[in-house]
């Protein structure tokens, strides 16, 4: 029932933003889940770092904030789409790579003391 109350409220905001409503072809309706989706990812990347909950809120201000940056320099939807999917692509190989990221630290001064 929780679930449905949510699913309720986002119909009407998304036909209060739209204007109307029409049947979507050739996965048009993809649009609509793509960018709560990365949000949903990027919390859970971030999930042994904070709570899931709290993961969520940082993602979303984050994937906001990006976006508005954004519209504001004049990008089109295309564009922010393809940047956006660039983040979540980075933010996934520097998280899920931490113990390459830390090997690679410790032995860059490692390597500078030795050329000295």
């Amino acid at each position: 029932m929780i679930g449905s109350l949510f699913a309720a409220v986002s119909a009407v905001l998304t036909i209060s933003q739209s204007g109307s409503m029409g049947a979507q072809t050739n996965l048009g309706s993809a649009a609509l889940l793509f960018k709560p989706l990365m949000g949903i990812i990027i919390a859970v990347v971030l999930q042994p770092v904070c709570n899931m909950t709290i993961g969520i809120f940082i993602s979303q201000f984050t994937l906001n904030t990006i976006f508005i940056g954004l519209i504001a320099a004049g990008f089109p939807d295309t564009f922010q789409n393809i940047f956006l999917g660039i983040f979540l692509l980075i933010v996934m190989v520097f998280t899920n790579n931490v113990e390459g990221l830390k090997e690679l630290l410790h032995k860059k001064p490692a390597l500078r003391a030795e050329a000295s």
